[in-house]
């Protein structure tokens, strides 16, 4: 009766939750990758327009290859092309929809300052006759990208561009600059000329506050103050995704083009970057240190304005993403709702669990790692055996990869994508020419909290040299919690001695709300970091910034399932959940086996089986322990 009762209970409590704003079932996901030579190196996978072809470069040289999904045979398309760009190593390869255009990154970042020389472009466009499916005849066309420069000040560098995506309209083409005076996350229409695709009309998209040009000041400092980095595009062109360091969190957020207002996608203390929404919407894919407790100790305190976001990436957690041991503990995929995690209340599900001789990669080719119909998700493979001496330093930061194209596949109908628009960005984001940093130029600025309080933001030097501080007095954004006290950084690209890069805290939290945070952090010549940073927020602590190295141990591992079964008339009735790190929800299209034949549960995990048998079987993909309940 107790079973039976508890039974019902958690089943309409499923339906009503079904029927409101409750996060979606677990899916099983199965493992569907396929294999190619040995000496390839699928990198950055994608797939094209209709979803039939799976395209990437290898990254031990440079070569694009395709696979056929009709025959998932592995074919190189420009290994006998004697005049493909030497410079390919490691970049992004997107399909346009006519299936006659590839737009090529040379590699994932720049060289130091950008490449513009004829000979060695950081972007090609291959252009092949009649089709890339059926490329007889070929041309590797430049993408001249210098726009990018214009209105440079004289004190202004570009250092680095990084990170493509090109639009579903296939004319649009994104990346992020990183200059001295900031990081620019730029979209301009690329033009085909004479001898080459000229990047024209570069707009710079980095948003201007959460609600767009009528956000409030302090918001508008904040959001100008961080690390920005597009990320992809979505909503069929309409936004992009983007990731920042809003309160010392590191999350996606989400920009429309139009209007220039935001939506943040994640708000879990942990590391959030890479991903991409599905082309339905209903669905995102994250990389992420979730569960693995390696990084909230900055995000402890959700009421800290971050004004130090561009010395904290650049100078000290740059430490975890620029080396092999660094990449050895990388973000991880996970599955979440299309709106994101429910403000940090959702965990989400991996897509890999990583055993043995593989560890977690992320795939930042974003929403083309999507298949149309939302159901399929190519992932990227890294090896845990460090890398010989005789390949690339590309390869040595990022490791080595196994001989497969990994990719997920979810068991879901398929669905529609949205459908692509020719990408519009609205008035609010300025000509790439015309646009400042938030380090273009040394000054002190105050800001009133938006209940009580200021802050004082002072901006000195560039990236090369320079810091940002701020100082709290009693600021509150709702007058209920109130902080006090200082962040000053200290930004060095060319560190010596005597100016190496650190950030000191030393903030107060009083009032509904109590706590402290204090750091002293110096990132030493070598790269190692030295020093303390705690964080206490409502008797809660945290100490400590993550080891550098491998985290085998920390990795996702298989969710064991929970069934209850119940005698339901000459049938017995089989519910069936799974608890993700305390997200607990049902098991859609989990297969449940009794007496030999195999039912699936529907979306509030139940299912069916005649009878009242000795053993139900019931398993769910490969991220998921089965169980047998009797």
């Amino acid at each position: 009766m107790k079973t039976s009762l508890a039974l019902a209970l958690l089943i309409l409590c499923s339906g009503a939750a079904q029927a409101s704003s409750a996060p979606p079932p677990w899916l099983p996901v199965y493992n569907d990758d396929i294999a190619v030579p040995e000496g390839v190196a699928p990198w950055l996978p994608t797939f094209s327009g209709d979803g039939r072809t799976i395209w990437f470069q290898n990254q031990y040289d440079g070569n694009i290859w395709r696979v056929a999904l009709r025959d998932r045979t592995p074919r190189c398309v420009t290994c006998d092309f004697d005049d493909r760009p030497q410079a390919l190593e490691s970049g992004f390869s997107y399909a346009l929809a006519d299936n006659r255009r590839m737009f090529i990154a040379t590699r994932e970042l720049s060289p130091i300052g950008g490449s513009d020389d004829q000979t060695a472009f950081d972007g090609w466009m291959m252009e092949c006759m009649p089709s890339l499916d059926n490329c007889q005849s070929h041309q590797f066309i430049p993408v001249d990208m210098a726009a990018d420069r214009q209105g440079l000040a004289q004190n202004v560098r570009l250092l680095q561009r990084r990170t493509w995506h090109l639009a579903p309209d296939g004319v649009h083409l994104a990346w992020t600059d990183v200059r001295s005076d900031g990081t620019a996350m730029l979209v301009g229409e690329l033009t085909r000329q004479d001898d080459r695709y000229r990047v024209e009309n570069i707009r710079v998209v980095n948003p201007l506050g959460p609600d767009g040009a009528q956000s409030a000041a302090v918001d508008k400092a904040e959001y100008a103050a961080q690390l920005w980095e597009l990320k992809s595009f979505v909503d069929g062109g309409k936004a992009i995704l983007a990731v920042a360091e809003l309160n010392g969190n590191i999350d996606p957020v989400k920009v429309d083009l139009d209007t220039g207002k935001t939506q943040r996608m994640t708000a879990n203390g942990d590391w959030d970057e890479d991903g991409a929404t599905s082309p339905d919407g209903s669905m995102e894919v994250v990389y992420s240190w979730r569960t693995r407790d390696r990084l909230e100790v900055t995000s402890a305190i959700p009421q800290l304005r971050n004004f130090i976001a561009l010395p904290l990436m650049t100078n000290i957690l740059v430490t975890y993403i620029s080396s092999w041991p660094g990449f050895q503990c990388d973000l991880s995929s996970w599955l979440l709702p299309g709106t994101g995690d429910g403000q940090g209340k959702l965990t989400g599900q991996p897509l890999r669990i990583y055993e043995n001789t593989e560890t977690a990669g992320k795939n930042l080719a974003a929403q083309p790692f999507w298949n149309p119909n939302s159901t399929r998700i190519l992932l990227q493979g890294r090896l845990r055996e460090p890398v010989p001496d005789n390949y690339s330093d590309a390869v040595k930061t990022k490791g080595l990869v196994p001989p497969r194209v990994l990719m997920a596949r979810l068991d879901k109908a398929p669905t529609l994508p949205k459908s692509a628009v020719r990408t519009v960005i609205g008035d609010w984001a300025p000509a790439v020419s015309v646009w400042r940093g938030p380090m273009s130029g040394n000054r002190s600025e105050t800001f009133p909290g938006k209940a009580s309080g200021s802050v004082t933001v002072t901006y000195r030097g560039d990236l090369f040299n320079g810091g940002l501080d701020a100082t709290f007095t009693r600021y509150s954004d709702d007058g209920k919690t109130f902080l006090d006290g200082t962040v000053t950084s200290v930004m060095s690209l060319r560190p010596v001695v005597d100016n190496l890069p650190q950030i000191h805290i030393d903030v107060q939290v009083s009032g509904e709300n109590q706590g402290s945070m204090k750091a002293d952090i110096v990132r030493q010549l070598d790269g190692s970091l030295s020093g303390h940073w705690r964080s206490i927020y409502n008797g809660v602590s945290r100490a400590g910034l993550p080891t550098l190295g491998p985290c085998y141990d920390k990795l996702p591992q298989k969710t064991p399932l929970k069934a209850i079964r119940t005698s339901v008339g000459k049938k017995t009735q089989v519910l069936v959940s799974a608890d993700i790190h305390g997200d607990e929800r049902p098991v859609k299209n989990a297969s449940v086996r009794a007496n030999g034949l195999t039912v699936k549960t529907d979306a509030y995990g139940r299912a069916w089986v005649n009878g009242s048998p000795a053993e139900i079987s019931i398993s769910a993909g490969d991220t998921f322990q089965a169980i047998t309940i009797k």
